[in-house]
């Protein structure tokens, strides 16, 4: 609660502020989740009840906090965890999802994450996972089922540029899903 109103206090005159995302993929699928989220939502609406509040959650149909927020931050990465070239079914899939977590909240949903990881460089005919290729096809398949959702209010491609990770068996260096290098230089996502 401290660390919200202190948000809220900090940057509540900054005009790009458009929601207060309290929490990103926090364990809101667990019961315990509600009356901890409760205290939190009903301290940021009394710091500021002009904007609207949301939780970037990440384990729908599962999520018990959803009924608090205004808007639904959805991380979610269709074709890439899970999935994997090639990619047909994944705009489907996708598109039943995003309905199914509308049918269940009611509210807008901002798609605050989603992608796949590539190395820059390296490329395949067909497309194939870590490939650039690979990238800008899956983000073309589910930028087009975003765009065609009118509750969707919002995306966010993770991420603007690769970065440091610690090492893990799913990850190549770091995270690679940025659009562009370490170094600033675009992959073919960046061009789309």
């Amino acid at each position: 609660i401290r660390a919200v109103r202190e948000m809220i206090r900090c940057d509540a005159h900054h005009p790009s502020v458009i929601a207060w995302c309290l929490a990103n993929e926090p364990h809101s699928h667990e019961e315990a989740a509600v009356p901890y989220f409760e205290k939190v939502f009903a301290a940021a609406r009394e710091e500021d009840a002009t904007r609207p509040m949301m939780l970037v959650m990440c384990r729908f149909p599962d999520e018990k906090c959803h009924h608090l927020c205004d808007i639904i931050g959805l991380n979610a990465y269709p074709g890439w965890y899970g999935g994997g070239a090639p990619l047909a079914g994944t705009a489907d899939y996708i598109g039943a999802f995003l309905d199914k977590v509308r049918a269940i909240t009611g509210k807008p949903i901002f798609m605050t994450e989603f992608g796949a990881d590539a190395m820059a460089g390296l490329h395949s005919l067909p497309s194939s996972l870590w490939t650039e290729d690979y990238q800008a096809d899956l983000l073309r398949e589910l930028l087009a089922v975003l765009g065609g959702k009118d509750y969707v209010i919002g995306e966010l491609i993770w991420a603007f540029a690769d970065f440091h990770t610690a090492q893990n068996h799913f990850r190549a260096h770091g995270n690679r899903k940025g659009v562009f290098t370490r170094d600033g230089q675009p992959k073919m996502a960046a061009h789309l």
